[in-house]
């Protein structure tokens, strides 16, 4: 899952130097999702744990819970994680354009939660 992540932050960063903003800060958060899934894989969190999935996948809005309940990432990446997601449905379903500046953040976010992933599971 991680190189999943990685092939999607590097697409996040293509689209950003094409002007694709919408696309670039989409491509990102799912440079961040898959990272955070290549995490509770490792860790072998089960996904029909306490009822943090619907279904047999993991949710958006239950990444982030499980990522600080058993894996005890930062409330700050948790935050971005979470901003990262609202930003991304605006993205892909509205019609409010992605700021430059806001693709930007996200693409690094994504890189700062990919490196923290890389170190924890080596």
């Amino acid at each position: 899952m991680l190189v999943k992540a990685r092939n999607s932050l590097e697409m996040a960063r293509l689209c950003f130097e094409a002007g694709g903003y919408d696309s670039a800060l989409s491509r990102a958060y799912y440079a961040m999702y898959q990272a955070a899934l290549a995490a509770l894989i490792y860790f072998d969190i089960p996904i029909s744990e306490e009822g943090h999935t619907r279904g047999m996948r993991w949710e958006h809005d239950t990444v982030p819970i499980a990522l600080m309940e058993y894996l005890g990432y930062s409330e700050e990446l948790i935050d971005n994680l979470q901003d990262a997601y609202e930003w991304r449905v605006t993205a892909d379903y509205l019609e409010d354009m992605t700021p430059p500046a806001r693709a930007q953040l996200v693409i690094e976010y994504a890189q700062e939660m990919i490196q923290i992933v890389e170190e924890d599971i080596g």
